[in-house]
């Protein structure tokens, strides 16, 4: 049975990583983590870090809009 490990950030839930032979592939939970959407990482602490990275990115474009 395959685990199924959350990601959250600032306590949304941005969607879940599924261990494979090679790392972490990476499901979004909303639109907005579409871009990380079966992104592969090497572990679940580096796909919330993306999404974190995605998530101030897209709220810094908000803000300068």
């Amino acid at each position: 049975m395959s685990a199924i490990l959350p990601i959250e950030v600032a306590g949304e839930a941005t969607g879940f990583v599924t261990p494979e032979p090679r790392g972490f592939r990476f499901h979004a939970a909303s639109g907005r983590y579409r871009l990380l959407d079966g992104s592969r990482f090497p572990s679940p602490e580096t796909a919330r870090a993306a999404a974190q990275r995605l998530r101030a990115a897209q709220d810094d474009r908000r803000h300068r809009s």
